[in-house]
């Protein structure tokens, strides 16, 4: 089945003539196949015809092109540039118009042409019809044929001249008017002075002082509408329900100065408004731009919001943007569906695409990271090509700049975060201890200052918290279908003998300063601070990890329930539920040997019975 395509034209005709040479046009058009999707990336053919007279008139010119599509589906050609089927591009009579570019697109890159497109070329291509116009006049009066008489400027030679005593009284031998009579009639003349210095209530040219706001205004005086008229056609209407309609717009509305200039004024449906906003927009439709030269250089993006100052500046071609706050996404290009709300958030984004910054400087350097998600102010600033990250925070993942799939949730989560991946914080100040671990992957902390120090390896709570707990035990899969070189080497007591209990306390302030963990936040909170002291103060009963290493090595058995330190900062953990597989290992030797020791009595009985 044939995949139907359809392209939508953005005709931008330019004729470019060089000296003693052929001109060309340049030619623009999007590609959408039948879901409206954009066809990127993509080598098209096409066939280009110059039709002259009518849409099924004879063609003078005939090309072919294998342009290629870019990221939004955009081809570039120039006419008179292709492989030439017939015809001289050259040879061209513009004169003898009208003239109808017709175009027929094979979006598989060949020449089964499955869409056809004829429009008439509305405006002659000027400089190639001058550059072909060989009988042009020169300008001089000197070179023109019948020449007419030229007027030497005094009255007396105007034939049919009018009696000019009737309105003005004229000096004829200064030619200057030295007065003009009182009016009185219609068809009679006034100076501005008079004007001016009558004594009317009409409103004077040179503005008006001395106004009562209550009696003196401009408009009308029954049920008819306020009409303002430019070169004598209506430009804007005051109705009157007070609705003010502007005409002649293509369907859009531009207020200020400069808004709007290079619009097509076709029917767009644009609104601007703000000193030069969307100034530069030509064919872009279904845009809304509000600010001082907000959405200044676009030309064809479409259904873009630009509300801020310089908001969506630079954008020329990028589409579905939404960009509110002081110079948000301002230097966007041909990104698309971006949402930035609040001052310079996505600032330098230039063709990022699918991005969400919420907050002040919210993701302020991201240059072309995709998919990412920032809310809170200067919530990833600095990320430049990470993608797919989420941060809800202020400061959140903040120095994260090419990390991808890290989610941050909370003040300062992920703070330190800078090329890592897959890393997950939740709670202020939760994630790496300090910027040496800036580049951990898969790793994840929860809570108030939960700290991690090691790819791979999850914190729960901060070294204040004293107990973890839920409504049933922890558990990890343990299914002997996915487990291989299975082996009952498991020493027992010979493991479990040597090692040795003990109590002891814990020195949190020398175990932070030899991880490098920042503690300053502790001290925002008493409490915080109390626990911590209360925590030094209990005595624990456990093991001392390096003695269960010696013990573990005596054996020669590689107990998965030490932690070793993975680098010089990182400190040796215990796993004590580990202990209890060679625990029972020790039962069920200790019970083997109880089992011997009892047949042993059993048989020493036996031999006292036998002797009594």
């Amino acid at each position: 089945m044939k995949k139907i395509y359809s392209f939508f034209l953005l005709v931008l005709l330019t004729a470019t003539v060089l000296a003693q040479a052929p001109g060309k046009m340049s030619y623009q058009a999007v590609i959408r196949d039948a879901d409206n999707n954009l066809v990127t990336g993509q080598t098209i053919g096409m066939q280009i015809s110059i039709l002259e007279g009518s849409p099924s008139g004879s063609a003078v010119f005939v090309e072919n092109h294998q342009p290629t599509t870019n990221k939004n589906g955009l081809v570039t050609l120039d006419i008179g540039n292709g492989t030439v089927i017939s015809g001289d591009f050259s040879d061209i009579d513009w004169s003898n118009g009208p003239y109808f570019l017709k175009t027929e697109t094979d979006p598989q890159g060949g020449n089964d042409y499955s869409i056809t497109a004829t429009s008439q070329l509305l405006s002659v291509p000027y400089a190639l019809y001058a550059d072909s116009s060989g009988n042009a006049f020169s300008g001089k009066y000197d070179d023109l044929k019948n020449k007419p008489q030229l007027w030497d400027s005094t009255y007396s030679t105007i034939k049919s001249r009018p009696d000019l005593s009737v309105y003005a009284t004229k000096d004829m031998a200064g030619e200057n008017i030295t007065n003009l009579a009182d009016p009185v009639n219609e068809q009679d003349a006034a100076t501005k002075a008079y004007i001016d210095s009558s004594s009317s209530s009409g409103w004077k040219l040179s503005g008006n002082a001395g106004i009562d706001t209550a009696t003196d205004f401009i408009g009308t005086t029954d049920a008819t509408p306020l009409i303002f008229r430019v070169n004598n056609a209506e430009k804007m209407r005051l109705d009157t329900n007070g609705t003010l309609a502007f005409s002649e717009m293509g369907n859009s509305l531009f207020i200020g100065k400069g808004a709007g200039t290079n619009d097509n004024l076709s029917d767009n449906r644009n609104v601007f408004v703000g000193d030069s906003a969307g100034f530069n927009n030509s064919w872009g439709d279904l845009n809304t731009a509000i600010g001082y030269k907000a959405f200044y250089s676009n030309t064809i993006g479409y259904r873009n919001v630009a509300n801020g100052y310089w908001a969506l500046h630079a954008n020329t071609i990028g589409e579905h943007n939404t960009a509110i706050g002081c110079r948000a996404l301002y230097k966007n290009t041909e990104g698309i569906s971006n949402t930035a709300n609040g001052s310079s958030s996505l600032i330098n984004n230039i063709d990022g695409d699918y991005n969400t910054a919420i907050g002040n400087f919210s993701l302020r350097y991201n240059t072309d990271g995709n998919r990412n998600t920032a809310t809170g102010n200067r919530s990833l600033p600095q990320n430049t090509t990470g993608n797919n990250n989420t941060a809800s925070g202020d400061l959140a993942l903040y120095s994260n700049t090419t990390g991808s799939a890290n989610v941050a949730v909370g003040k300062d989560a992920l703070f330190n975060n800078t090329m890592g991946d897959y890393n997950t914080a939740m709670g202020y100040n939760a994630g790496p201890a300090s910027s040496l671990y800036s580049d951990l992957t898969n790793s994840g902390a929860f809570g108030y200052n939960a700290k991690v120090i090691a790819s791979n390896t999850i914190q729960i709570g901060n070294t204040s918290i004293e107990q973890i707990g839920g409504a049933v035990a922890w558990s990890h899969p343990s299914d002997g279908r996915f487990k291989t070189n299975i082996t009952a080497d498991v020493p027992g007591l010979e493991f479990i003998t040597k090692l040795q209990p003990v109590t002891f306390n814990w020195d949190l302030e020398a175990m932070d300063e030899f991880q490098g963990i920042n503690e300053s936040k502790k001290a925002e909170d008493t409490s915080i601070t109390k626990a911590r002291n209360e925590k030094e103060k209990k005595i624990y009963t456990g093991f001392v990890a390096q003695e269960v290493e010696k013990a573990a090595e005596a054996c020669g058995y590689n107990f998965s329930g030490l932690i070793k330190p993975t680098h010089e900062k990182d400190v040796y953990k215990l796993s004590y539920s580990e202990f209890v597989v060679p625990l029972v290992r020790a039962v069920k030797e200790q019970q083997k040997q109880i089992e011997s020791q009892q047949k042993m009595i059993e048989q020493l009985i036996k031999k006292i019975e036998q002797l009594q």
